[in-house]
């Protein structure tokens, strides 16, 4: 298996790094997501888009693999991971 050469983790620049939507305490009532959801209508270079029950099925997912973590001997740290990539998508613009 090739190990990649380096993991990347988007962020917007007026957030910062180091958050997740997954904490965000109205979940897809929170005024930051609700901003997130249609910040493409209002920003021409924002492509980003996510549907109205993202972040339940986010949390969905993340609380399985943190069982299975969990599971293989693992002991997470935080509640909700942050979110990172191996190396560049192809076909993500930064």
């Amino acid at each position: 298996m090739k190990i990649p050469g380096f993991a990347t983790h988007y962020y917007l620049p007026e957030t910062g790094p180091f958050r997740s939507l997954s904490e965000l305490p109205a979940g897809s009532e929170d005024p930051v997501f609700l901003d997130l959801l249609t910040r493409h209508q209002r920003d021409p270079g924002y492509r980003r888009r996510y549907g109205k029950n993202y972040i339940g099925v986010r949390r969905e997912v993340e609380a399985r693999l943190r069982e299975l973590f969990i599971a293989r001997g693992g002991k997470p740290r935080r509640r909700h991971p942050f979110i990172w990539c191996w190396e560049t998508p192809r076909g993500f613009v930064i």
